[in-house]
């Protein structure tokens, strides 16, 4: 079986086929953090934007509003070893808080 190597990651430039591959790898990544969230019970939330701003969310328990929650608190305790230090725990932060602000 031949494999594929290192494939180089840019963005796609034709519209059509950004957008199919789109639509298959969110398909992929939510299958994903399904499995995630069934085999390993951890509760699991994803929040996706399209390119054309359409929202896509996933969330192993019944609300993911409470999962959002339950990461917000976790961070006001500092909990979170890093102490906010890491760029991608506080984008994802801020994130979330644009988030929240926005849905409700």
């Amino acid at each position: 079986m031949a494999r594929r190597g290192r494939v180089e990651l840019r963005r796609i430039e034709n519209r059509i086929s950004r957008q199919v591959r789109f639509s298959k790898r969110r398909s992929g990544l939510f299958k994903k953090a399904y499995e995630l969230a069934v085999l390993c019970d951890a509760e699991v939330a994803l929040v996706v934007f399209s390119p054309a701003g359409k929202l896509y969310e996933f969330s192993s328990v019944l609300s993911l509003e409470k999962t959002i929650d339950r990461y917000q608190n976790f961070m006001k305790e500092d909990r979170y070893v890093g102490k906010h230090d890491d760029p991608k725990q506080v984008l994802l932060y801020i994130f979330i808080c644009y988030y929240r602000k926005s849905y409700w």
